[in-house]
């Protein structure tokens, strides 16, 4: 059996028809990125609760690109053939995959908490990695 390869999340599109959504617009608000930090990853440290110092946990930034169905190019339409919108996709190397699809994407709404901790599960699911 071959080994596994992990990719890394490079960056993810946003696919919509018509209106983008309560996700949409909170993607616009927070400037079309997706910050991941320290949030729901277990680095804590009692030192830092207790001294409210210590190291700062380095934020992971990726980057998002809101496209409407109409504008997409021919490897994502072919991805996205049978799939309901809106959905996040997933970009890693020359690779795609849908993250979030219509479901996941309504549960989220306008929580950049919910679309973090959704997106973490997805990346889980799928064996890939913030960078």
């Amino acid at each position: 059996m071959l080994p596994r390869v992990s990719l890394t999340l490079d960056r993810l599109t946003y696919v919509y028809e018509g209106d983008p959504g309560p996700l949409g617009e909170l993607l616009e608000s927070e400037r079309r990125v997706v910050r991941f930090g320290a949030e729901g990853s277990g680095i804590i440290h009692l030192d830092t609760l207790l001294s409210n110092e210590g190291p700062a946990v380095p934020e992971t930034r990726i980057p998002v690109r809101l496209m409407e169905a109409g504008t997409l190019p021919d490897p994502l339409t072919a991805l996205l053939a049978n799939e309901p919108l809106p959905c996040l996709v997933g970009h890693a190397a020359a690779s795609a995959i849908v993250l979030l699809g219509a479901d996941g994407v309504a549960r989220c709404g306008n929580s950049p908490a919910d679309l973090r901790g959704k997106l973490r599960f997805a990346l889980a699911r799928v064996g890939w990695q913030l960078r």
